[in-house]
């Protein structure tokens, strides 16, 4: 902690010093052309920019003083949650080629890397980020899909049990 503190001092004197040299520069150029005779186009160039470089120093230096850097000292030491939520309801149960294109985009796979039950086990088990996954309506899936659903929904489960990173719910939206 000391050493941020001193960090900080020392890039506010920094600050401070640059803000210093500009005005001293403003100043003696400001001084040094009012006896030149030459145009007023060069005179303002030279006594605009260092002042807008002094107002950003000046910005900068009340930034620094009002929010510190404690700021982006948290920011790095904050870690990053990864969570993937995927939703699943009864109309990706269509067709077993309409399921799995959905779940590879929905995974992040290549089209046509899932084609099945077991590399869908194999695919959730490999995961190393949280995955939420909630089935919706699964009562409403079509009779002619049901065998087909009941085998995505054990390599769901046996994928949780595997993988605790594997978060599987069923809801239902219709009544």
């Amino acid at each position: 902690m000391a050493r941020i503190k001193r960090k900080n001092r020392r890039r506010r004197l920094l600050v401070t010093l640059v803000i210093a040299l500009l005005f001293a520069y403003y100043i003696a150029v400001g001084v040094i052309m009012s006896y030149m005779n030459i145009s007023m186009l060069p005179k303002i160039f030279a006594l605009t920019l260092p002042s807008f470089f002094t107002g950003v120093a000046v910005t900068l230096l009340v930034l620094d003083i009002r929010y510190g850097t404690h700021i982006r000292r948290h920011r790095k030491t904050r870690k990053a949650v990864k969570m993937m939520l995927v939703m699943i309801d009864d109309v990706q149960f269509e067709s077993k080629e309409k399921f799995f294109k959905y779940i590879s985009r929905a995974l992040g796979c290549e089209d046509g890397e899932i084609n099945s039950a077991g590399r869908l086990f194999d695919v959730l088990c490999e995961f190393e980020d949280d995955i939420e996954v909630t089935f919706y309506d699964k009562d409403d899936i079509l009779p002619e899909m049901k065998n087909f659903s009941e085998e995505i929904f054990a390599a769901f489960l046996d994928a949780k049990n595997t993988n605790d990173k594997l978060t599987v719910s069923f809801e239902k939206t219709t009544v």
